[in-house]
């Protein structure tokens, strides 16, 4: 189509392209989407649109999907940003700060022992974009998105949720036509395109008149025009290749007839097409499909070679085919249009399209190509049983891992299996195939590990194929059960050579007994062996930290478990999400040891810092959720819904339980009497009415039912608490791990009038708490029977209570065991003691955020005839969690980059909390903040 200035009949798309570029320079960044049949001219308008940013000294980057390059891992990315790295000091700038995890992208080598790559680079691509787009507003436009490769796809969709406040437009191109454009991820990001979506239409049958006459060069005839644009259909591209091949005919003086227009339908002009490739030169085909099968490695000598023509000759031959209209006049070797390729690539018989990428992989490897561009090639020839092509495959996998391109390692290893590989490599391209599918929660991991646990020839990948599938199975009972002789088996093939694989097996095999309902017995025998270990090396720690919950459970003391904690504390792996982890921090929370509480949530603070930096999400939102859990039980309820948002928020949890920064959060909003929000936040993910079996979603009742309780609706809360002591009866649980689901039970029951069951709970509940001996557990089980029993009775046990709870770190139940007094007193005519009580009981939950506890002490001090203060809405205490952990940051001398990069969140929310802070407090500037925040401190 010529005339690509003023695109015929497209006035309402060129007013949106500039739109975009206004809401670009305006810092409203959005996704457009153009989407339309083959030849419709999406790819024309995103010309239009690269020509028209850069006229306004926007910074354009520009990339375009292919058949080939949607198996190169972040291809597209590559595309659009490596150009920028000419100069080396630009890249150190670019890839300053967190940005720089996005290095492996663009690496020749790329460490593959990062962890948690896919996370981290997606985060440090990110902070590339931002760096970018500090200097100069950016435009990002990607052609034939329906082509591009799924991690680029995932950045795109990372990018786009993250515009908001920057100068960054993002437009893309999508076929409709294409089964590639219903891939899930492809609908995703399709899905956050801004409205309105633009699908040029058909030209018109004036508009087709006019390309006549202008291509031509003629007064066409009316009945030829109608005719062109009946064979054509009215699509742009066809109309120009129709028109090409009527010059050529008018060309050779022969007569323009209306008839034989009307014979050339859409197959006929591919058919035509290729005929003038043909006609160009004798050598203009074999180049023609070199450059089709080379796809962006088509590099004029790659070209020749294949094509089995002179370097000299073929660099003729393709500017020949550039004057034709039909390769872009560059390198490497492209087509002028998607469907030029497409042509080509199609009309090439399928064995000898197969030999022709069998080919150009030994020839892209003989130039030293990346295993990545060599492995694309492989992906696309049928299997001979090569076993060089295995390992080229194996290495493209562990390349693209090493990026963060997770599913294009999984094409690469898939592949590599198809080859096939022998016997003696089988086990470990199976392992690396299923450790990647794990990662992206895949279900086809698990029976890739557990062939690779059968297929494996020694005892040492026997046994690592078997630790993998113990996290790729999940925490479903049947199906770890049916795991625990490959468990038993594996730890005792590799117990001689490497003791700490054999203890990791052993913490797998009681990871799952301690999920089955009929665990007990075996469970309690089989963590009895480890208790004397030391804690030196992870997987002790592991151990340890059954034994410290074995004990538990049976009801031993505070002090034993205390000090077996100690030890599973030492060395616990915090970078591996893990049943033990969370374990040991629900044994953690009820032990006397102040200080060892405190020293856990130091690595916490450690580890979560740490995988901020790193880029971390899974790492950083897994302890954030162990985090939460410690602030909410020491009274932190502000910040247990930060840390608890944050690990929501980051994105990094996923597979079996990825709700489980829920339970810390729908605990603290009920705390700070935020029930509304709780159960909006949990109807949004599908966690009202019944939930799951598996145990994780135990925990999630008993917060549920607090939320339940605190909003007034008994009857709901008992139904959850109910169901929660259910299903920890026959899981055989026990001992002060349930205390809070007695103790919240016994309210509930007390409180609707089932008084022989509530006193029930609280007396089995005190009777376990005064054998463990810690504070926490003794204040709570004292407060609650003394709330039950009433009277004098009740006055003493308050008092014991308040006096325990003053010992440990549960301010919220000690602020709730001071009003429970206060209120108790005024009742038996104790006015004085009664206010003293409340008073300080309403300032504690004031400190802690436990609004609903401060206006239950409001109220009672009221009935006593005093005139409590009311806390102000404005200043410190008004801040919300999120806007807290904003302003305590930039009062350190954070910047608002490094502190949204610490919290996994944007510019634009760091920079929309901190107008609210300064607002609040008063303020005009961060200057104020520090001396501000600690004056209230």
């Amino acid at each position: 189509m010529t005339g690509e200035e003023t695109p015929l009949e497209r006035e309402r798309e060129l007013y949106e392209l500039e739109s975009l570029i206004d809401a670009t320079v305006a810092t409203a960044g959005r996704l457009l989407l153009i989407e339309g049949p083959p030849g419709i001219g999406k790819t024309l308008l995103l010309r239009r649109l690269r020509r028209s940013a850069a006229a306004r000294n926007l910074l354009v980057l520009a990339a375009r999907g292919g058949e080939l390059e949607r198996d190169f891992g972040f291809g597209i990315v590559r595309q659009l940003l490596e150009p920028l790295f000419v100069s080396g000091d630009r890249r150190e700038d670019l890839l300053a700060d967190a940005a720089g995890l996005g290095e492996p992208v663009f690496a020749a080598a790329p460490d593959s022992s990062a962890g948690d790559a896919s996370h981290a680079v997606l985060h440090g691509l990110y902070w590339l974009v931002v760096n970018l787009a500090q200097a100069s507003p950016v435009i990002l436009a990607i052609d034939d998105v329906h082509w591009a490769d799924p991690p680029s796809i995932r950045f795109l969709i990372h990018l786009t949720r993250r515009l908001d406040g920057l100068p960054v437009g993002i437009a893309i191109t999508s076929r409709t036509e294409d089964p590639a454009a219903d891939d899930g991820l492809q609908r995703a990001l399709r899905a956050e395109a801004s409205p309105p979506v633009l699908r040029p239409h058909a030209l018109s049958a004036e508009a087709t008149r006019q390309l006549v006459e202008s291509r031509l060069g003629i007064d066409a005839d009316p009945e030829l025009c109608a005719a062109c644009h009946e064979a054509s259909g009215g699509n742009p591209f066809l109309v120009s290749e129709l028109l090409e091949e009527l010059r050529a005919k008018r060309a050779e003086g022969r007569v323009l007839e209306p008839s034989r227009v009307r014979e050339i339908g859409p197959e006929r002009i591919a058919s035509a097409l290729l005929m003038r490739i043909g006609a160009v030169d004798q050598d203009a085909p074999a180049l023609a499909r070199a450059v089709a099968v080379l796809g962006s490695e088509a590099k004029a000598e790659q070209a020749s070679e294949l094509a089995e023509i002179k370097l000299e000759r073929a660099r003729a031959v393709a500017a020949q085919l550039h004057d034709a209209g039909i390769l872009e006049f560059d390198e490497p070797l492209r087509f002028v249009h998607p469907i030029m390729r497409s042509a080509i690539y199609e009309d090439i018989p399928a064995a000898v399209r197969s030999g022709l990428h069998g080919r150009a992989a030994a020839l892209l490897a003989s130039k030293g190509a990346e295993p990545e561009a060599v492995g694309v090639q492989l992906l696309a020839a049928d299997p001979i049983g090569d076993q060089s092509a295995i390992e080229t495959l194996r290495a493209a996998g562990r390349a693209a891992l090493a990026r963060g391109a997770l599913e294009t390692a999984v094409r690469y290893l898939r592949r590599a299996l198809r080859e096939p590989p022998r016997e003696a490599n089988r086990a470990s391209v199976l392992l690396e195939l299923g450790r990647t599918e794990r990662e992206l929660g895949l279900p086809e991991a698990s029976a890739h590990l557990r062939e690779a646990v059968e297929a494996a020839p020694a005892a040492r990948s026997r046994a690592e194929a078997a630790d993998a599938l113990g996290w790729a199975t999940g925490p479903d009972p049947k199906a770890q059960g049916e795991l625990i002789a490959l468990f038993e088996d594996g730890a005792e093939g590799v117990r001689g050579q490497d003791r700490e694989l054999a203890l990791k097996l052993e913490a797998r095999r009681l990871a799952a007994l301690l999920l089955l309902p009929d665990h007990s017995p075996r469970f309690e025998d089989e963590a009895e062996r480890f208790r004397n270990l030391a804690g030196d090396t992870p997987a002790e720690c592991a151990l340890l930290s059954f034994c410290a919950r074995k004990v538990l459970l049976e009801g031993g003391s505070a002090a034993v478990v205390s000090e077996i904690t100690t030890r599973a504390a030492r060395h616990l792996d915090l970078t591996e999400p893990g049943a033990h982890s969370i374990w040991l921090l629900s044994t953690i929370l009820w032990l006397p040891d102040r200080g060892g509480r405190q020293a856990f949530k130091r690595r916490l603070d450690d580890a979560i810092g740490g995988a901020a930096k790193r880029g971390l999400a899974t790492v950083f939102a897994w302890n954030s959720n162990l985090r939460a859990h410690i602030l909410n039980v020491t009274g932190d309820l502000r910040g247990a819904e930060a840390d608890a948002r944050a690990a929501l928020d980051s994105g990094g949890l996923a597979g079996a339980f990825p709700h489980a920064p829920m339970v810390p959060l729908v605990q603290s909003l009920a705390e700070q009497g935020k029930t509304a929000e709780a159960e909006a936040l949990l109807r949004d993910r599908g966690l009202i009415g019944e939930l799951p079996p598996p145990r994780p979603y135990t925990a999630l009742l008993v917060s549920r039912a607090r939320m339940y309780t605190v909003a007034g609706d008994l009857e709901a809360a008992r139904s959850d608490l109910d169901e929660a002591l259910r299903r920890l009866e026959h899981a055989r649980s026990g001992g002060v791990g349930e205390l809070d689901v007695w103790l919240e039970a016994a309210l509930i029951h007390h409180a609707l009038g089932d008084h022989e069951r509530g006193r029930q709970l609280s007396d089995e509940a005190l009777e376990v708490a005064t054998a463990w001996g810690a504070e926490r557990a003794l204040g709570g089980a004292l407060r609650v029977a003394g709330v039950l029993r009433g009277e004098e009775d009740g006055l003493n046990l308050l008092e014991q209570a308040v006096e325990v709870l003053a010992r440990s770190p549960a301010s919220v139940w000690r602020a709730g065991a001071l009003v429970d007094l206060g209120a108790a007193l005024r009742r038996a005519g104790q006015r004085s003691g009664a206010r003293g009580r409340l008073v300080e009981g309403m300032d504690l939950a004031h400190r802690c955020g436990a609004a609903p506890l401060v206006d239950r002490a409001h109220d009672e001090l009221t009935r006593l005839g005093a005139r409590p203060r009311r806390f102000a809405s404005s200043g410190v205490d008004s801040l919300t969690p999120s806007e807290r952990r904003v302003a305590d940051l930039a009062a350190e001398g954070m910047t608002n980059k490094q502190i949204a990069q610490a919290l996994f969140v944007t510019l634009r929310t760091v920079e929309m909390h901190l107008s609210t802070c300064y607002r609040k407090l008063g303020i005009e500037s961060r200057l104020k903040l520090r001396q501000t925040l600690e004056v209230k401190e």
